[in-house]
């Protein structure tokens, strides 16, 4: 009248299928612009620039998978107002994968995310991710962690 079935147990544990975090220091990223200057704040190094001009910082990332990835910034923004930075991911062939605006919201106090995307699927390969604007001073970058 009734069945009964014995199955072995099976653990499949849990699996973790997050991708790696990479950390990309500011103080180590390719810095032009005029009078860029490092400093020291709550046990972090950054980077900012001191005077106005054509600005930049730029970190060389290596995917090793196609896919959309995530960017975060470590920042501050001692400004009274939000900043506006301009965000160009170029692959290593020279196409231009995003050329958007992005705004850095006011963190004078203490170190703020700012997290994006790279804005669609990359392939496998070399890319520059780089942020520029005429005035970054008072916009102090730790980092960039790319996911």
């Amino acid at each position: 009248m009734y069945s009964i079935v014995v199955v072995p147990e099976y653990d499949m544990g849990e699996d973790d299928n997050s991708r790696p975090v990479f950390t990309f220091e500011a103080e180590e990223a390719a810095i032009s612009g005029k009078e860029p200057e490092r400093g020291h704040f709550k046990k972090e190094d950054y980077v900012t620039f001191v005077k106005n001009g054509d600005n930049s910082i730029t970190w060389e990332v290596n995917p090793g998978l196609a896919g959309e990835y995530l960017l975060r910034f470590r920042y501050m923004n001692t400004n009274a107002e939000a900043i506006k930075v301009r965000l160009q991911i170029e692959s290593s062939d020279g196409i231009m994968l995003r050329d958007d605006d992005i705004s850095f919201p006011v963190a004078g106090v203490k170190w703020k995310i700012l997290n994006t995307t790279t804005g669609g699927y990359i392939n496998a390969g070399t890319y520059k991710i780089r942020l520029s604007a005429p005035d970054l001073s008072r916009l102090r970058l730790d980092k960039m962690e790319f996911q």
